[in-house]
């Protein structure tokens, strides 16, 4: 019986099973790394309301006698809050391919035959983003039973989220 060769006191049989699965680089990004991707990029759009917020606050603190700020602020804040998550969305797809979420999970935005997504698909996408949100968040619960790995906002759009390749696999 042939023993395995041990390397600092594992053998490979057990460094293998220790081995982290690194998903194939270009292959459809999964439901669970995706959710991730968008939990991190909802975490880092409140963190920018928030930050937004706290300003504003601050703004009628330094400038008390300005009555007309007690109103202007709130509505501004609202305002820009809801354009806050379309431009965070919009702009960085289309500019890098991902999102802050996308690139912390290993993942990026591409058109459907694998090239770079045009600023007009991107905008496309983020529209679509409303079209799968509305009945009740089913079109990005349509990745678990999509062949492709695709939400109803990828098919609105003609793109796809892939799997970057590694640090190692790009030099």
């Amino acid at each position: 019986m042939a023993r395995s060769p041990k390397v600092e006191g594992l053998t490979t049989s057990t460094i293998s099973a220790r081995s982290p699965v690194v998903p194939l680089a270009g292959s459809a990004a999964g439901f669970v790394s995706r959710t991730l991707a968008m939990a991190i990029d909802l975490g880092v759009i409140v963190f920018a309301i928030v930050m937004g917020a706290v300003l504003g606050a601050a703004l009628q603190l330094v400038l008390p006698h300005w009555s007309w700020l007690s109103t202007a602020i709130p509505a501004g804040i609202a305002a820009v809050s809801t354009f806050i998550p379309f431009a965070y969305f919009f702009a960085l797809v289309a500019v890098t391919g991902r999102t802050i979420g996308k690139s912390v999970m290993g993942i990026r935005v591409v058109a459907a035959d694998g090239r770079r997504l045009s600023a007009s698909r991107s905008l496309l996408r983020t529209i679509g983003y409303l079209v799968s949100l509305l009945p009740l968040f089913a079109g990005f619960v349509w990745v678990l039973f999509d062949r492709d790995r695709r939400g109803w906002h990828d098919h609105l759009a003609g793109s796809r989220v892939v799997y970057e390749p590694a640090e190692r696999d790009r030099a």
